[in-house]
């Protein structure tokens, strides 16, 4: 990702608390399906696959398949993707903060 549209649509995914809440369980746990992210936020599976596009096409989120795995409700993994929207050590589970600034320099 470089500036402009691409930090907009980053922005646009951090700005709702419930998007930022799905990001941090993507990264305390790798590979989730969409019935494993529902559980916790009280949200439809609707409701959640739609925070979980808006993360997507903004590059912070991503999705393989789990056809590995004996015959899942949902055979999409959920991941995260971008770094810059990683929690930090010191922020609260419910947030999100970047751990560098639009810039692409480290946050102090």
């Amino acid at each position: 990702m470089s500036g402009g549209a691409d930090d907009d649509a980053v922005f646009k995914a951090l700005a709702d608390p419930t998007r930022r809440s799905l990001l941090d369980a993507l990264h305390a746990r790798d590979g989730q399906r969409l019935h494993e992210l529902c559980a916790p936020t009280g949200l439809s599976r609707q409701a959640v696959a739609k925070h979980l596009a808006i993360l997507e096409d903004a590059g912070s989120a991503s999705t393989t398949s789990a056809a590995s795995t004996p015959s899942p409700p949902s055979r999409k993994l959920w991941r995260p993707k971008d770094e810059r929207a990683r929690p930090t050590e010191s922020s609260p589970s419910s947030t999100t903060a970047c751990t560098s600034s639009p810039t692409g320099a480290p946050a102090r």
